[in-house]
């Protein structure tokens, strides 16, 4: 099974593909495939395709992924991250990636000094959880660009 960490994923384009890729699962018979964490913050008339069983609501943060990766199910064979942000804690005996997409966390011109700082934290946070071993998906070669030069 796949652990979908759709934490922070909800508007805009992210919510876009997390929609794309339930409808997907689903038409191809899928979804009992995926366990799916949901931030409280989405507003999808898609997350009601998912069965009750397959899917668990979180608040946006890390507190709550925190304890959800403490005890991640045996089942849980890898992780697909969709909300830009590695896993809270290292993840060595799975297979993890990152959807990779907001370029904000990586450079921020022309926006207020308050808005730079907090991305400079997230960016912070997001070398210091991120591992070696994890795999990252970019949309754009630009993106990966971004990426490579930022960790």
């Amino acid at each position: 099974m796949v652990l979908v960490d759709a934490i922070y994923t909800n508007h805009s384009g992210s919510m876009r593909l997390l929609e794309y890729f339930i409808r997907y699962a689903e038409q191809h018979g899928r979804l009992e495939s995926f366990f799916f964490l949901i931030d409280a913050r989405l507003k999808s008339d898609v997350v009601s395709k998912l069965p009750p069983e397959s899917y668990m609501v979180l608040s946006p943060g890390e507190a709550g992924r925190r304890e959800y990766y403490k005890a991640i199910p045996t089942d849980i064979r890898s992780i697909f991250c969709f909300g830009s942000v590695p896993p809270p804690r290292r993840i060595k005996d799975r297979d993890v990636t990152i959807l990779q997409h907001n370029h904000s966390f990586f450079e921020s011109p022309g926006y207020p000094l308050r808005a730079k700082l907090l991305y400079v934290v997230k960016l912070s946070y997001i070398k210091l959880k991120c591992d070696p071993r994890y795999q990252w998906v970019v949309q754009t070669p630009r993106m990966k660009d971004i990426l490579i030069k930022a960790l």
